[in-house]
């Protein structure tokens, strides 16, 4: 009878032992923090930005390069006399990941 016994406390002890090791501890959600802007516009100077125009934004650029200023600053007035290259853009969000945009520049002109 002893024995028996043994033989069937034996796995009841160790299920109950068992499903304790096993258990989890009760999970949480993560907070969603919104994204943060990085940028305000698509362009930062001259180079392109991860930002995109929001749906029916328009977004006009006028980006321009000066000549050296080294040479003689005093006549060219540091370089501001040198306009080399001048670009007019125009942009337009159409939703808030497609954007359509036009531009024109003088880069290559001869005067």
């Amino acid at each position: 009878m002893r024995a028996q016994l043994k033989f069937y406390l034996v796995p009841v002890i160790l299920l109950l032992f068992s499903m304790q090791s096993t258990a989890q501890m009760e999970r949480e959600r993560a907070n969603v923090v919104e994204p943060v802007e990085t940028f305000w516009t698509p362009t930062l100077i001259s180079q392109a930005t991860t930002e995109h125009l929001p749906a029916g934004n328009l977004n006009v650029t006028i980006m321009h390069s000066f000549g050296i200023a080294t040479t003689n600053p005093i006549q060219n007035f540091f370089g501001l006399d040198n306009i080399q290259n001048v670009r007019l853009g125009l942009d337009y969000g159409i939703t808030d990941k497609w954007t359509a945009g036009i531009g024109r520049s003088s880069l290559f002109q001869c005067s």
